[in-house]
Formats: C-alpha cells, sequence, structure tokens
C-alpha cells in the first residue's frame, strides 16, 4: 500500500517545516507499505525554496511541487494532490508535526473504520516545542456524532472541528467530493470538510492524538481571524452548506472540479514548458497559464485572449522567442528582479514548475 503525505508551505523550510519534514521521515511503516511526502512550494522567495531542496537531499521519499507565483493553501494542497499517488492521503500543515507510530495508527484506523476519511484530536506546543499541558484539542468519544446529520449540525455551528494535520483520506474521497476551493484564500478546510460530509459521509474520529499543532503569535489563519477575512469565508461555506439535507443544485457545481485543477497539473509535464536560460525555471509554452486553453507558444490565447509575455515570473530574465508580443507590467514585477511579471498573483491557473 503506498501512502501520500500533502504539505503546503510558504516561506518556512528554514523553520517550521523542518520538524514536520523530520516527524514523517520517522514514522514507522508496515511491511509492503511505501511513502511519499508531496511538499507543494507556494511561491516561497528564492532563498526558503533553495532551504526546501536543502531539507529534501537525501530524503528520497520526498517531490517538490512548486507554484512560481503564490497561489494560497487551497491551490497548493490540490497540487500536491495531484502530484501524489497513494490510495491513503494525510494532510499535514507545515508548521504542525506527528507524534512517533502516529501514521500507522491512522491508516489502520481508517481502514478499519469502513469510513471515507477520518480526523482527531490534537496535541499542543508552543514555538520553542513545549507541551501546552491542558491546552490539548481534544473530544471525549460521547461528543463526537457517527451520523451524518448530527456530525453535519455540529460542523455548522463550530462545536466540532476536523482540525488541521489530523485528517486521512481515501484517494477516492477526495476525488469523488472534488478540490478545496480556490476561491477561498482561507476556510478552505473549513468548506472542504462540510462538502465531504455531504457527498461522502462523516469522518471515522481518531480519539488518539493524531498530531501536535505548533501555537503561534501569527500565521495565515491567525491573521484571518484578527481582521475579519476568516469569519467572512465561514460564513460564506456556513450559507452554502445550511441546506445540506435538501441539496437542490449537486453541490459539486459550487466549486471547481479536479479537472479544471488538472489544468494546473498539465504544467508540471516538461514536455509543456521551455527554460529560462537564467535560472531554468520551466516556463508554459503550449498551454495558456491563465485558463489551460491550447495554444501556439507566445501567441494570445484563442480563449481568454490573455497575452503572455517572454519573461521569467521567477527571475525576470527574458525567454527569446519568435512573433513574442509583450503586455503592459501594470506594476507586476518579478519577486528578485526589477523586471515585468507574465502572471497577475490572483489567477487561478498559474505557472508551475516541478523539481523531484
Amino acid at each position: 500500500m503506498h501512502i501520500s503525505v500533502i504539505t503546503p508551505t510558504k516561506n518556512r523550510a528554514s523553520s517550521y517545516l523542518k520538524d514536520c519534514v523530520q516527524s514523517i521521515a520517522a514514522q514507522r511503516l508496515k511491511d509492503g507499505w511505501t511513502l511519499e511526502h508531496v511538499i507543494c512550494d507556494d511561491g516561497s522567495s528564492v532563498d526558503e525554496f533553495e532551504a526546501l531542496q536543502v531539507l529534501a537531499s537525501g530524503l528520497p521519499h520526498i517531490k517538490i511541487v512548486r507554484h512560481l507565483v503564490s497561489g494560497g493553501p487551497a491551490p497548493a494542497r490540490n497540487s500536491a494532490f495531484l502530484a501524489s499517488s497513494g490510495s491513503i492521503i494525510l494532510d499535514v500543515d507545515d508548521d504542525d508535526f506527528l507524534p512517533a507510530e502516529t501514521l500507522v495508527h491512522r491508516v489502520d484506523h481508517l481502514l478499519s473504520s469502513g469510513r471515507s476519511w477520518s480526523c482527531g484530536n490534537l496535541l499542543k506546543v508552543d514555538e520553542s516545542l513545549r507541551y501546552l499541558v491542558g491546552q490539548e484539542l481534544y473530544l471525549p468519544p460521547s461528543d463526537v456524532p457517527a451520523d451524518r446529520g448530527p456530525f453535519m449540525e455540529k460542523l455548522l455551528s463550530g462545536s466540532l472541528f476536523a482540525w488541521a494535520s489530523t485528517r486521512t483520506y481515501l484517494r477516492q474521497a477526495l476525488v469523488e467530493a472534488g478540490p478545496w476551493d480556490d476561491s477561498f484564500p482561507v476556510a478552505e478546510d473549513f468548506e472542504h470538510w462540510l462538502r465531504l460530509t455531504v457527498l461522502v459521509g462523516p469522518p471515522a474520529w481518531f480519539f488518539g492524538p493524531a498530531a501536535v499543532f505548533r501555537e503561534k503569535g501569527s500565521s495565515l489563519g491567525i491573521n484571518a481571524a484578527k481582521d475579519g477575512t476568516m469569519a467572512q469565508y465561514v460564513a460564506l461555506a456556513r450559507n452554502r452548506y445550511s441546506n445540506w439535507s435538501h441539496p437542490a443544485p449537486d453541490y459539486k457545481s459550487c466549486v471547481p472540479t479536479w479537472e479544471k485543477s488538472r489544468l494546473v497539473g498539465l504544467r508540471l509535464g516538461s514536455k509543456h514548458h521551455v527554460d529560462c536560460s537564467r535560472c531554468g525555471c520551466p516556463q508554459p509554452s503550449d498551454y495558456c497559464p491563465f485558463c489551460g486553453e491550447s495554444r501556439p507558444p507566445w501567441t494570445a490565447c484563442p480563449r481568454c485572449h490573455e497575452i503572455v509575455s517572454g519573461y521569467c515570473p521567477a527571475c525576470g530574465e527574458k525567454i527569446e522567442a519568435q512573433s513574442i508580443k509583450q503586455i503592459d507590467p501594470a506594476n507586476r514585477h518579478c519577486r528578485k528582479f526589477d523586471r515585468p511579471r507574465t502572471v497577475p498573483r490572483s489567477s487561478l491557473l498559474y505557472p508551475l514548475g516541478y523539481h523531484p
């Protein structure tokens, strides 16, 4: 059996991600089990991406997917899943980590439960990895409904959470439920829990510690909670599934399909890219990075009419090509050099580079 751990990350390779990577590498596997750890680097700085490559060196089970432009946690998780091949998927955040022996217990628990996915309880540590006694995120069996209806009501009311880094899935469950919603900059996991419960059923609950959560002063989720963005998207997700027991349209129509997300995956193949002569980043040539439509290299997309310039969005080097058409950079610049950026950060479909 092949198991995949997926981890989205941005600018944390030299800090929190080390503990995550080491804890997964140290997990025991049963005979016949194999493991891969797919890490999606979501537009990290050049220095942090190099730190990630150093961190992964000597660990052949790690596969790195790189977003040249940051798309947020949902596209990063989707890209990691598309690059994975396991029949069992564990979703682990870059600032959390797994206790010893947890992976084998979580997988055994899911397989014996008869459910399609599982989540569970968390231990908490501070930024110095000191155990925060009495602050565990723990629910006793009596507080976790086994049936879809009561479980869904607890999710919607906020009295129960499928906490970060505790979720384990059968691959087919993610295929059926669809990708994490790219339109949610935060709370994309909350929307995904609700959709999973509606479409594939409630999870099995792992009552032991499924992961270790790191308490921090600042993060994407913490900052979003402070400025009200988190509450906005949580409310949007709750409104989407408020009538879950009487779904009028198919809930799958609310979010992008895996087929649309797979257009991002097309950029993982080197045959669809030309390399920047300065930094070697693969650049898309046969597919529009905005909508995925096939087009002749370096010309306007016939579907969305976006024009791709000849500048590498990673290092800013001009890539020579015939019939190149450039657009006004409109204040979009390369992270490293003062050169025009080809793809806006808000684009759903953006160039990817794949670094095995």
